[in-house]
């Protein structure tokens, strides 16, 4: 198996985990984080769009998802992306 792929694999599986555990997560929480199963990077817009959701509504979901620690922002302003947030 290739490094990639296993990287892959096991943020599926951190992804699945951490949506399991906090059933305080609500509907959008949930889609958003399901989205970094396919894809490890994610903007704001690509979000919204990906989720047929209002990007006002995708902002605030993932600003909550940052906060409580499941997701990283790198960058700043419109060029912000988001992955899922290292644990060590």
């Amino acid at each position: 198996m290739t490094t990639l792929l296993k990287q892959k694999n096991q943020l599926a599986s951190k992804v699945s985990t951490m949506i399991k555990d906090d059933s305080r997560l609500g509907k959008n929480a949930r889609a958003v984080l399901e989205l970094f199963n396919g894809k490890p990077e994610w903007s704001v817009s690509d979000i919204a769009e990906a989720l047929h959701m209002n990007i006002n509504t995708a902002a605030k979901t993932i600003k909550m998802l940052v906060d409580r620690g499941y997701l990283a922002k790198h960058g700043s302003t419109k060029g912000a992306w988001y992955t899922v947030e290292q644990v060590y």
